[in-house]
């Protein structure tokens, strides 16, 4: 039997909480649904609004899968996450296949749930993916909806997925299955805040958070919703007890799925390298691009990446927006703090979607603190920027900072014309 379970958390959300129930109430497909609601006591109509669905799913309406069974709770609680572990407890979890939350203003994307059963009937091994990053606004007008990111399973398990180290793994259109959820304990309810944060690091110690390219959920901005002001989960975030994957235990890589019309299933790609798979930013070191095989190190140092891998794996990268003629020469100089010594490959290529063109690889064999490195080309073809990617194929190389650097400006130099 398929069965997915789903909960939202609520509390005084009549504003949304229709919409909310009706994209998990409408999802289409040959499963069996059990949604609970599990309201904190709400003093608003938000309890009459969802006995309302309740009513009309058991009449037949609003039913567009096999079978749905839809349930509500209320009584106090002690913050979100203890009512979605109270909500978990209320559904048949032993007999579900994919499990998810979906918060009382967001809203799940038509056709995820099919999406989300689609992928763990084709890939066994699969127990934890979600979708696109997307958020809307109050009238849930799509805001923005972001490239497909894949995370290393190291980036999330150490807990770096907070927004500045990395970013989020969004938690609407997230799903998992049973056994994860009972190997991680569920939900902490010690957080406010980041508790699904808290979840996909000890998630991440059994399992890959692989990534479907198309929509699974919408996250909805709105004046005075908790997540507005990130202070307060950044503070929650850092008196954490730092986790962290066990040395014994295989590390399992995310895997990235497009959908193969023709073929009618999910196909496993690879988008390591694109612009799309950009998972870190740093106001000094610019992009940090990462595929599967990256490992990010502890805390330890708190602005510092490891970068392992040849460079069509694993880089940073430098980019200038500056434009480059055919013909032109570009002489780039770049700044690379080091916390120990490494071996590092460095070459310049073009930025963007024109002709790709890249110089040889530049080997250096880097100290630790400041090295400066000098790498140029002479482009054939004329293109709206240029980079510096900076690999580590030998070992990995734990960087704390690397920029352009000019004795004159401290700006990457202008291309000169041969």
């Amino acid at each position: 039997m398929t069965v997915v379970c789903i909960v939202t958390p609520s509390f005084n959300s009549a504003r949304f909480i229709s919409q909310t129930i009706n994209s998990v109430t409408l999802q289409s497909g040959d499963f069996d649904l059990y949604y609970h609601v599990q309201d904190g006591g709400s003093s608003d109509n938000t309890c009459a609004i969802v006995q309302d669905h309740i009513d009309r799913v058991a009449a037949g309406h609003d039913t567009a899968c096999r079978s749905i069974t839809m349930t509500l709770s209320s009584a106090p609680d002690d913050g979100m996450y203890d009512a979605i572990n109270k909500g978990f407890s209320a559904l048949p979890i032993d007999d579900a296949v994919l499990m998810t939350w979906i918060n009382s203003d967001d809203l799940l994307c038509s056709g995820a749930i099919s999406a989300a059963l689609a992928l763990v009937d084709q890939s066994q091994d699969t127990k934890w993916l979600g979708g696109r990053m997307v958020h809307v606004d109050v009238h849930g007008t799509v805001l923005s909806v972001h490239p497909p990111y894949l995370y290393p399973t190291a980036l999330i398990a150490q807990g770096l997925c907070d927004g500045r180290y990395a970013r989020f793994v969004q938690q609407e259109g997230a799903f998992w299955t049973p056994d994860l959820w009972k190997c991680a304990g569920g939900l902490s309810s010690k957080f406010r805040l980041a508790g699904d944060w808290d979840l996909w690091r000890r998630f991440a110690r059994f399992a890959a958070f692989n990534t479907l390219d198309t929509l699974t959920g919408f996250h909805r901005r709105h004046p005075g919703q908790l997540s507005a002001d990130l202070t307060d989960y950044h503070a929650e975030v850092d008196s954490a007890e730092p986790t962290g994957l066990e040395p014994a235990r295989p590390v399992l890589q995310p895997t990235y799925y497009r959908y193969d019309h023709a073929k009618a299933v999910w196909k496993a790609s690879n988008p390591a390298t694109r612009v799309e798979d950009v998972l870190c930013r740093s106001s000094a070191a610019g992009t940090i691009f990462a595929s599967s095989k990256v490992t990010i190190q502890p805390r330890a140092y708190p602005r510092a990446y490891i970068v392992h891998g040849p460079t069509t794996d694993a880089y940073i990268a430098l980019i200038s927006e500056t434009p480059v003629a055919a013909g032109d020469i570009v002489e780039a100089c770049v700044a690379v703090d080091l916390c120990e010594d490494a071996r590092l490959l460095v070459r310049l290529g073009r930025h963007g979607d024109t002709e790709f063109e890249v110089s040889p690889s530049v080997p250096v064999d880097a100290k630790r603190g400041t090295n400066t490195v000098h790498v140029s080309h002479t482009f054939k073809h004329a293109h709206e920027g240029y980079r510096v990617q900076i690999a580590s194929p030998a070992g990995p190389a734990l960087i704390a900072d690397a920029r352009f650097c000019s004795t004159a400006t401290g700006e990457p130099p202008p291309p000169s014309r041969s």
